[in-house]
């Protein structure tokens, strides 16, 4: 959220109290949780003899991943008036990405992207408004939000179809959280004009002028991928996913991904992983050691941001 005075992202300090609460605690208190439930030796002995074929593919996978979400950028941005060179979406993503990961706030790179945007808008001029940078931060992430609810719904589909005693407990643990999120956003919603004026942009950025069809493409296309990797990561660490059970685990998982845990979600990725894999039937220690071999590997498919601090930052004609 932007401060009023330009002066960059914040939120007011109460609800951000019990954020960072939150935030700070899942982590450890997931990563406990689950070690006192799964044979740590087996573990181990998994992610100890990961397959180099599933690794390599990947990373191959993250290439196109991470070109899908600059391009998404790109566009969202241009449609705000704030026009960013694809290049250096694509390099800035790498870098906010990897800022995500392996800083404990979960959204330094997303802040830190919509910076660098902001200083390349600046030009001649001492100071560029920070909103149609972070409303382009904020729009893209959305769209990407947006995808994975479809992927979502599908994947309760799966649940209900197979596991249905299985669901309704899934349904009855998501559906109160998902109320509170949306109780949650409609206040802030009403409290704050600033998230009002974001709303503004939507509709150039994300409905009009065939906007929704390449926002849904794009972000469709770059939810799948990442279902294709967590699959390699599952097949490298010795468990084969099939297509329906991906579909089925993958897009919980990367939901719970999207709040804004400490450390990339670590820890409470961990813990919905095995849950669900235990739900269907399969060992919780597997469901841990795909996780942590995704988590591993999506660090190394980032570690090419910390290059981009090096490169010049102006772009070519």
């Amino acid at each position: 959220m932007i401060r009023g005075d330009g002066s960059g992202f914040g939120v007011s300090r109460r609800p951000r109290l019990w954020i960072d609460v939150v935030r700070w605690l899942a982590a450890p208190a997931f990563a406990i949780l689950v070690s006192f439930r799964i044979d740590l030796r087996s573990l181990g002995e998994r992610l100890a003899h990961l397959d180099a074929r599933f690794v390599a593919l990947f990373l191959v996978l993250s290439v196109p991943f991470y070109l899908l979400c600059a391009w998404r950028w790109h566009f969202t941005a241009a449609r705000l008036g704030a026009p960013l060179p694809f290049r250096r979406a694509w390099l800035d993503y790498y870098l906010s990405t990897l800022l995500n990961q392996i800083m404990p706030v979960g959204v330094a790179g997303d802040v830190v992207r919509a910076a660098r945007h902001r200083q390349s808008l600046a030009g001649d001029r001492e100071r560029a408004s920070w909103r149609p940078p972070a409303s382009a931060v904020i729009l893209e992430r959305f769209s990407g939000v947006v995808a994975l609810a479809f992927f979502v719904v599908a994947s309760g589909a799966i649940w209900f179809a197979r596991e249905g005693r299985a669901s309704l407990l899934l349904g009855a643990a998501t559906l109160p959280a998902l109320a509170l999120l949306v109780m949650l956003g409609w206040r802030l919603a009403r409290r704050s004009p600033r998230l009002a004026r974001i709303a503004l942009d939507v509709r150039g950025a994300l409905v009009e002028r065939g906007a929704l069809r390449f926002q849904l493409s794009v972000s469709i296309a770059a939810v799948t991928t990442l279902l294709a990797m967590f699959a390699c990561a599952g097949y490298a660490a010795g468990i084969a996913m099939s297509p329906s059970a991906v579909v089925q685990v993958v897009p919980l998982v990367l939901a719970v991904t999207t709040f804004p845990w400490a450390f990339a979600g670590l820890g409470p990725r961990e813990a919905v992983t095995a849950g669900l894999f235990a739900l269907m039937g399969l060992t919780a220690e597997g469901g841990v050691a795909v996780s942590i071999t995704f988590g591993a590997l999506s660090l190394v498919a980032a570690a090419p941001g910390a290059i981009v601090l090096l490169l010049p930052r102006r772009e070519p004609a």
